[in-house]
């Protein structure tokens, strides 16, 4: 088999190039890596990924840029490209939904991507790890990068991580069965607890209830909390999570009842001990509203 090369541009590091290279790394755990202006010859073989530099989009050539896109071209980055040709769009998105968030604060810059969330300018100014700063300066000090340079286990076991992703998600999703309860007009999203027990990747059970919520919510329905059971540091129990900050619930108010393992002070979210039932759950989270009356505590 030949010899997979990839080429990513010198000098300092973005997410852009580094997870681009993690992704391709995730698929070609044996490629060589460069960080260098490319030849006419690396973009003339399909045996070469070019990212993040080139400017050329050519997927059946494997170069993946989009320097060389006008302004009023849509928002993207090379990550974006090469996801969206590798999974298909909508899988793509799916799978990472800060993939169009990306695509905006790499080519429009962190204003356009501030504007997107609707939040302050200087937001991102304020947010950034340092964690994410330091791998990508030991990212920029690479020139060529092979099996025995240090980083290279890091990166490619985030690319396999990421390649794994769509897969879990979609099977995720497949495997837990939801249904809708509405009492004393409260709308709950309730998960089957045996299909939640039977989750090839458990830990995945936080963001496949948003997706079935966000599902109810295409046919009219808004769920204003999900029930699902979990396992953490805790063990296993139930999860009483809020959505959107509804103020018609707060789980603080449950933190003293019986049963309950933990209760959020924020009031968004907490824990049930498994042996509860759901005619308990739907109780407790009766106590947890502040849009009725409550019963004087004995």
């Amino acid at each position: 088999m030949k010899q997979i090369t990839i080429v990513t541009h010198p000098g300092r590091a973005h997410l852009d190039d580094f997870l681009s290279v993690c992704w391709l790394l995730g698929g070609y755990p044996d490629a060589v890596v460069h960080r260098r202006e490319p030849t006419q010859d690396d973009l003339d073989v399909t045996s070469t990924w070019v990212v993040d530099i080139g400017r050329k989009h050519e997927p059946i050539w494997r170069n993946f840029d989009h320097h060389q896109m006008g302004s009023e071209e849509a928002a993207t980055c090379a990550l974006q490209l090469l996801l969206e040709y590798e999974l298909g769009v909508e899988e793509a998105h799916h799978a990472f939904p800060w993939l169009r968030l990306a695509g905006i604060f790499d080519s429009k810059g962190p204003g356009a991507a501030a504007a997107h969330l609707q939040i302050p300018a200087d937001a991102f100014k304020r947010t950034g790890s340092p964690v994410e700063r330091a791998v990508l300066e030991l990212f920029a000090e690479v020139e060529t990068m092979d099996n025995t340079h240090p980083l290279m286990r890091v990166m490619r076991d985030i690319g396999m991580r990421m390649r794994e992703r769509p897969m879990a998600m979609r099977l995720s999703i497949h495997q837990v069965q939801t249904h809708l309860v509405v009492k004393d007009g409260l709308q709950m999203l309730v998960a089957d607890p045996f299909t939640v027990s039977n989750m090839t990747y458990p830990m995945l059970i936080g963001e496949v209830m948003d997706f079935k919520r966000a599902q109810t919510m295409r046919v009219g329905n808004d769920p204003v909390v999900s029930i699902s059971p979990n396992t953490d540091s805790r063990g296993p129990a139930w999860t009483l999570y809020r959505y959107g900050d509804n103020p018609r619930i707060d789980f603080a108010r449950i933190e003293k009842v019986p049963g309950v393992l933990f209760a959020h002070a924020n009031g968004f979210l907490a824990k049930v001990r498994k042996e509860a039932t759901l005619d308990d759950l739907y109780a407790l989270i009766q106590q947890a509203r502040t849009d009725i009356e409550q019963p004087p505590r004995s």
